[in-house]
């Protein structure tokens, strides 16, 4: 139990944690003080023309990247084995659900995203 509530996720690592807590603490500031909170989780956000230059971190945009700056008839690192699962949500798409929930009475938390799981293997 955490402040009376049952919290079923048992996180491995800090960032869960953090995620945790956070919900928790939105949800502290609604019973206690009447703020309207939303509580959201998105899934990996893609621009329509997504360049991959902002750090390379969206899996197809940094695929491509590493393919395109590769030296002819050289290899790229690929960590794991490509079957690692994304799920990739478009802005306007992620806009749209963020209008929807701001627009609700649904404090969450909730996901925003695709149904759609790729792999890494399947944007080569």
């Amino acid at each position: 139990m955490f402040g009376g509530f049952c919290i079923s996720a048992a996180p491995d690592s800090e960032y869960g944690w953090e995620k945790l807590f956070s919900e928790r603490l939105y949800l502290s500031y609604h019973r206690n003080h009447g703020v309207q909170v939303r509580i959201a989780d998105f899934t990996t956000s893609l621009a329509r023309k997504d360049p991959g230059r902002e750090g390379g971190k969206r899996p197809p945009a940094a695929l491509c990247r590493k393919v395109a700056e590769a030296r002819e008839g050289g290899e790229i690192e690929i960590w794991g084995d490509g079957k690692q699962t994304r799920s990739f949500l478009y802005i306007d798409e992620c806009l749209e659900g963020v209008r929807r929930l701001v627009n609700s009475d649904f404090m969450g938390p909730v996901n925003i995203g695709s149904e759609e799981m790729v792999t890494i293997q399947s944007t080569c």
